[in-house]
């Protein structure tokens, strides 16, 4: 499945969006995280172990198998909210996407700053991840974390088709 990935800094601009294909991706990962989905369900917190940076915290949720929103942090400091919208629900999708754009307003906001771009809520193509990168000064862990993004996200969208296939 080819899917979207966008990275938004925290000032909501669309820094770099690349095309992603699922079956290129080491299937051990996804397999790891289709797993964690399947075991945790909608909403959960877990530890995900990363070779040579230790443990990072996910915090998942998924109103709906159209869309969900992960928070990552790893020591107490929160690294990136990502969030996956496959397309099966667009109004799903648009509430997802409104509710990361009103966090992308209160962190500036809280910060002094002005008001965040709208990139986020002007992303038309579908699947797709986008990934919020917040403030960190570890660029092993930041780039650790973005692959570990694309395979939690193939996860979820292939989960979600199937599931929507299924329904049908």
């Amino acid at each position: 499945m080819i899917f979207h990935a966008f990275t938004v800094s925290a000032f909501g601009h669309v820094a770099n969006k690349q095309k992603q294909d699922s079956l290129k991706l080491a299937r051990d990962a996804v397999g790891f995280f289709s797993a964690l989905l399947d075991r945790h369900g909608n909403e959960f917190h877990a530890l995900i172990p990363i070779k040579g940076i230790g443990n990072l915290d996910l915090q998942w949720k998924s109103e709906h198998l159209s869309c969900a929103m992960a928070n990552i942090s790893s020591q107490g400091e929160l690294l990136t909210t990502d969030l996956i919208v496959s397309g099966i629900n667009p109004e799903a999708d648009r509430k997802a996407l409104r509710q990361c754009q009103t966090a992308l307003e209160n962190v500036c906001q809280a910060a002094g700053e002005r008001a965040p771009s709208e990139d986020l809520l002007k992303i038309p193509e579908r699947p797709a991840l986008a990934c919020i990168r917040w403030y960190s000064e570890r660029r092993k862990t930041m780039d650790m974390l973005a692959d570990m993004e694309i395979c939690l996200a193939a996860a979820f969208l292939e989960r979600s088709f199937k599931s929507g296939e299924m329904a049908l």
